[in-house]
């Protein structure tokens, strides 16, 4: 089991009990999903059974407020051991943990963990035009933006762009010594 404790959150590996509750209280953003989440116990375990069965490649870690309730999830997707890269992705269960700063810290741990332990040196992530929420916390975690696909997604309300970012682990370092 991997635990990684910060100021506000703690990234924990997920048991069965703990992954129910998160769902259960899971609302979707409806602007990235238009229709609404209904819990569903049987296809939750299947989730579940598979995400456990990749965790070497693709860790999914609670978030976990401290009072110990889950309220999100983060991800450390497709890590490709040879080419010391991952792409990272987070979920906040709903708009009751959001812009509290939990999801910053989530990403700042999981950072850490990514080029610290995992000894990973370029970590990649992708939204959409319109989650401003999720751009603004790559570029608070020091990412940078590299390629714009324009009008790659179609939605009821437009065309959206793929927006994606990088971060490398020396181009932090130049920035902040926090990752040594």
């Amino acid at each position: 089991m991997i635990e990684i404790k910060g100021e506000k959150i703690i990234l924990r590996t997920w048991n069965i009990e703990t992954y129910k509750a998160m769902w259960k209280k899971y609302v979707n953003d409806p602007l990235m999903d238009p229709v609404p989440y209904k819990y569903n116990e049987e296809k939750v375990l299947s989730w579940y059974h598979i995400n456990m069965s990749m965790h070497t490649t693709y860790p999914r870690f609670g978030i976990f407020d401290k009072e110990d309730n889950p309220i999100g999830e983060l991800s450390l997707k497709r890590i490709d051991y040879a080419n010391r890269t991952c792409e990272i992705g987070i979920m906040l269960a709903n708009d009751t943990y959001k812009s509290k700063g939990y999801g910053s810290e989530a990403f700042s741990l999981a950072i850490k963990y990514a080029f610290n332990v995992l000894g990973l040196r370029k970590i990649f992530g992708d939204t959409f035009s319109p989650n401003i929420k999720s751009q603004k916390l790559f570029l608070k975690n020091g990412f940078q933006l590299y390629k714009v696909e324009k009008d790659s997604v179609e939605r009821e309300d437009g065309m959206w762009d793929k927006l994606y970012y990088v971060l490398e682990r020396q181009q932090r370092r130049r920035k902040r010594n926090w990752y040594l």
